[in-house]
């Protein structure tokens, strides 16, 4: 949902995003990062960061419109950068380097971040099924789709 808030002289819009909706695409960031090889500490900044965003008890996207990025950076794991990704969602109700992650990242690469899916499972996967992203893959392992490929069977598909 989309409100509006008036300032004198401005206008601008607040997405209103649950703290669940700001973790996802903060834990979606960090898989993607980690699909690429990035810096350890990056990735567990944005792990970190959903973590702190998750557990607190208002929605951060209040906080932001209240208090800013000053208010924002007051939270747990929350830096200047994650401050910014929020206050980017906030406003646009898109996080730009998620978007370019979703770019740049292999759907083979992404799959080898599922525990037990090496390089060779992720491409016969991507190339056997067509299967292009973690929610795909997730419903191929729901319906037995995944268990009817060579390589998967019960536990792995668990």
């Amino acid at each position: 949902m989309i409100h509006t808030t008036l300032f004198p002289g401005t206008f601008r819009q607040i997405f209103s995003l649950s703290n669940d909706e700001v973790a996802d695409a903060f834990e979606q960031v960090a898989d993607l990062l980690e699909a690429q090889g990035d810096d350890y500490y990056r990735i567990r900044a944005y792990r970190k960061g959903a973590q702190s965003v998750r557990n607190h008890s208002k929605p951060v996207v209040d906080l932001y419109e209240a208090e800013g990025k000053a208010g924002l950076e007051k939270l747990t794991y929350i830096g200047q950068g994650l401050a910014g990704a929020i206050a980017e969602l906030a406003t646009t109700g898109q996080l730009s380097l998620l978007e370019r992650l979703l770019i740049d990242v292999s759907p083979e690469d992404l799959f080898t971040t599922v525990p037990g899916v090496g390089q060779v499972l992720a491409r016969r996967i991507y190339r056997g099924l067509g299967i292009e992203s973690l929610e795909e893959l997730a419903q191929a392992a729901a319906d037995g789709t995944l268990e009817q490929m060579a390589g998967f069977g019960e536990g792995r598909v668990a």
